[in-house]
């Protein structure tokens, strides 16, 4: 018997619970439910006996997902992942768990407990092998979370950094069509997928994960699965996905993530020629340099000369380049202004001074 695995079983129960919510009980506010056949459904977050911490979700079909692990500042390291299906009336629900604890251990048991809906759930959880772990939780940790929102593509796109299993760090990009890439930090390798409002048009999303050749030689696996964000009491927004290989029950995938501060940007302007003739075109070049995030900076450039700025965009690199003539001899000062974007701050090239001849 392994100890620190009782706490995730805990996690898993909680999840069985919420799963367990199929129909229109769960809510943010904290309504409380009626004890009848109202099944649960939503968020739920709470702990275990061990001390352990769950972020879980319920989905209208009665399939659940929860990650579960601990605090790391605003980010949950997750240490593993529960997934299954569960029933539950007159406030009692009872389930059955599949537990995938990194690094690659799979735990099976049985969960049963109470609950009220749309409020709070406490249970105890039994796997093969460890001792017994009580839980609870509540609906009221995720507000203002609500489930009965459709879920937008807007409130997720952008970077976002955190916990990936397995594979430790990580740091994603969303793109607003829902599609993403991302770097695990501790494998050194890529992933891709994409995440689509679920067509129940509750406030979840649908994911679909591939990892590259080296990801999945350390374990990664071609998942499905879902995501949620919400965000937390401190403000921050919070991003949570977790999916199983469907082609193999002993692999999964759990993702906690917040989104990435506008990481700094640095500018430089180059000419050619310098000096240049009057008249003559000069080539000037802008370059975006990044610091810390995995995307390349996108946007515009502002080079200015007096009253009369042009810009420019980004290409791939980073790189915008201008074609420029000086109608008359004298010393012309030039500088770049980088105007930033979702991901990156703005930032300015040093003053370059152009020599103009006759």
């Amino acid at each position: 018997m392994l100890p620190r695995f009782a706490p995730f079983a805990g996690v898993l129960v909680f999840a069985l619970v919420l799963n367990g919510c199929g129909g229109g009980g769960a809510n943010s506010s904290g309504e409380s439910g009626s004890s009848d056949n109202t099944p649960l459904q939503g968020v739920y977050v709470g702990t275990t006996t061990t001390g352990e911490i769950f972020e879980s979700m319920v989905l209208p079909h009665d399939e659940y997902y929860a990650l579960y692990g601990v605090p790391n500042g605003n980010i949950l390291t997750v240490q593993g992942l529960m997934h299954g299906s569960t029933t539950s009336g007159n406030d009692k629900f009872s389930a059955s768990v599949s537990d995938f604890y990194w690094p690659g251990a799979v735990y099976t048991g049985t969960v049963s407990g109470s609950y009220v809906p749309g409020v709070s759930v406490t249970g105890t959880v039994a796997e093969t092998g460890n001792t017994p772990v009580n839980f609870s939780g509540t609906t009221a940790a995720a507000a203002p979370y609500n489930f009965n929102t459709p879920a937008s593509l807007s409130s997720i796109t952008g970077e976002w950094s955190g916990s990936l299993e397995p594979g430790n760090g990580m740091v994603m990009n969303i793109q607003s069509d829902g599609s993403f890439s991302g770097i695990s930090s501790g494998f050194g390798c890529s992933f891709s997928g994409t995440m689509t409002p679920d067509v129940s048009n509750k406030n979840f999303y649908d994911v679909s994960l591939t990892p590259d050749a080296k990801c999945l030689g350390h374990g990664l696996p071609p998942a499905s699965g879902i995501a949620v964000s919400y965000r937390l009491a401190n403000g921050t927004n919070q991003l949570l996905a977790g999916g199983v290989d469907k082609t193999n029950s002993a692999v999964a995938f759990g993702l906690s993530g917040v989104p990435v501060t506008l990481s700094p940007t640095t500018t430089t302007l180059t000419a050619s020629p310098n000096p240049a003739v009057a008249g003559s075109n000069v080539i000037f070049t802008a370059t975006v340099t990044r610091t810390g995030l995995t995307m390349p900076p996108t946007g515009t450039v502002t080079l200015e000369d007096g009253p009369d700025p042009v810009f420019g965009s980004l290409n791939s690199s980073g790189v915008v380049t201008f074609s420029i003539s000086f109608p008359s001899a004298g010393n012309y000062l030039i500088n770049a202004y980088y105007n930033g974007d979702t991901n990156y701050s703005g930032s300015s090239s040093a003053v370059l001074t152009e020599t103009i001849n006759p």
